[in-house]
């Protein structure tokens, strides 16, 4: 039977995640430019209109990311709604040796191979990094959204708090505008009209992301008590095509986020709706890489800007969507072999200290007199 406290749909959906990212970013080292299906001088093809959805769709890092945030909300909220005896040192204390001992150990590495300076180091170190622009993408590009997630966990007693003074919809209508703000405020567009960046800040920080981790939120509200979720293929369909059109042009970009994030929705709302449904079996690979994808998402980016090399090995040009599809699939075995490894021996590892930590250390009970 399926355990109370955890959905294996999850994992299905980590990996799925995770798989969108790794997709991501082995398409950008590979300068993959889609062509347009339509318009820009090309005209209306079956194979244009397949190398376009894909490079958008199914290699979109952008829609891995706010499904991750969406999935975040959901298993941070269910657990808590689920916990026989909620404290907040226990939620903290659990969350810190999740996140940090296994992003420490690739913050080293990756620092060691970047030549970081010190006060850059610092700030990674501390998940602060997100709050300097020249920080951002600095040591480690995938960094930046570990900064965003652990900085939503800081705030987690207020957005609780939020939620039982504001009505659902009228909340997620606020973080949705908001989110548009942040990336509005901080575009380009902005900073060449006031003549400084400073505002750049605003998109870096996490309310910009806000809308999609309430979604999640929300949604094991809904799971606890029983009530249906809001999903239909139709409304993701339509939500990936929204995100599609409004990513491809520079006048609309910062409006993607809310029909990623509602796509990604979507996503988790069809997969754990019908969790039940044998076609699951068939994708248990999945579930086993949404296990190791915490220790696959910090790891992954050491072979993918190895492109260069895999496209002079197997004599393939820059820049097209089957250069980045074959990059892709010799890279992926190696990307899973070192996030599995990493998984064993450095993630687990680092949560089963903080176990005996809190069972030992911090508890009370088990302390000698």
């Amino acid at each position: 039977m399926e355990p109370t406290h955890h959905f294996k749909v999850i994992d299905h959906l980590r990996g799925v995640a995770i798989l969108l990212v790794i997709a991501n970013h082995t398409f950008g080292y590979a300068n993959v430019i889609p062509p347009m299906p339509f318009g820009y001088g090309n005209h209306l093809s079956l194979s244009n209109l397949i190398a376009f959805a894909f490079t958008h769709v199914f290699a979109n890092g952008f829609l891995g990311v706010m499904l991750f945030f969406v999935l975040s909300g959901f298993c941070i909220r269910w657990s808590h709604l689920n916990a026989g005896n909620f404290k907040w040192s226990d939620f903290y204390k659990r969350r810190f040796f999740r996140i940090f001992p296994a992003y420490w150990f690739w913050l080293v590495v990756t620092a060691i191979l970047s030549g970081a300076g010190t006060r850059d180091f610092l700030y990674h170190t501390l998940l602060a990094h997100n709050l300097v622009k020249e920080y951002y993408h600095s040591i480690y590009p995938p960094f930046w959204s570990i900064a965003i997630e652990w900085q939503i966990y800081l705030i987690y007693p207020l957005l609780i708090i939020a939620a039982s003074k504001v009505r659902q919809h009228i909340m997620l209508i606020l973080l949705a505008g908001i989110g548009i703000a942040s990336s509005l405020i901080s575009s380009g567009f902005i900073a060449s009209l006031i003549g400084t960046d400073v505002l750049g800040i605003i998109g870096r920080i996490p309310t910009a992301f806000l809308f999609s981790w309430m979604l999640g939120f929300y949604m094991a509200e809904s799971v606890k008590h029983g009530r249906r979720l809001d999903c239909s293929p139709r409304l993701l369909v339509l939500s990936l095509t929204v995100g599609v059109l409004f990513e491809s042009y520079p006048n609309t970009c910062f409006l993607n986020s809310v029909p990623w994030t509602l796509a990604a929705y979507q996503t988790a709302a069809l997969f754990i709706s019908n969790r039940h449904h044998r076609v699951f079996r068939m994708f248990d690979w999945l579930a086993w890489v949404g296990v190791i994808s915490y220790s696959i998402y910090l790891s992954h980016d050491l072979f993918a800007f190895t492109y260069s090399y895999v496209a002079n090995f197997l004599n393939l040009t820059k820049g097209s969507v089957i250069s980045g599809v074959s990059a892709a699939f010799v890279m992926i075995i190696p990307i899973l072999l070192l996030g599995y490894i990493s998984f064993k021996l450095i993630e687990m590892p680092g949560i089963w200290i903080g176990k005996q930590l809190r069972s030992n250390l911090w508890n009370p009970k088990n302390q000698k007199p």
